[in-house]
């Protein structure tokens, strides 16, 4: 069995505190390691991939919106590229969720830059809503109700 990221963040700290520091004779570099150890102990992987699961999960209701808001008119579908899926079912670990992730990202990252050129074009307006919406998901801020 693989041990946890929090089992494996345990387990370094200790090697670092019972094996590396009790041979460290300089005082800064005694230092240096405690503060190291520290910031281990202060960490908490399965929170951090927590809370990266529900920012995933945030971009996707973000990228179902976009899709939704592309197809309810013509001619934004005949401008738009088709925006792929992205994967938001349960995540085998942290690097595939990061992975899906960054993928997620890139999904967003290219229909902003469709949108930009298509609000020079066409009527603003119409899509201020979902620009303040991807505005609000992309700096990490709840939407209002």
């Amino acid at each position: 069995m693989r041990p946890t990221p929090s089992e494996v963040v345990d387990g370094v700290t200790r090697t670092l505190r019972e094996t590396i520091a009790p041979v460290i004779g300089d005082g800064h570099a005694r230092n240096q390691l405690d503060q190291i150890i520290g910031v281990l102990r202060a960490l908490d992987p399965e929170d951090a991939a927590f809370r990266l699961y529900t920012r995933h999960a945030e971009f996707c209701r973000l990228i179902d919106e976009c899709r939704e808001w592309i197809d309810g008119d013509p001619t934004r579908g005949a401008h738009f590229t088709p925006i792929p899926s992205v994967s938001d079912g349960p995540a085998t670990s942290f690097a595939d969720i990061n992975d899906r992730h960054e993928s997620a990202r890139a999904v967003l990252s290219d229909f902003i830059g469709e949108l930009a050129t298509w609000r020079r074009r066409d009527d603003p307006a119409q899509s201020d809503q979902l620009v303040e919406r991807v505005g609000r998901v992309l700096a990490g801020r709840r939407a209002r109700r």
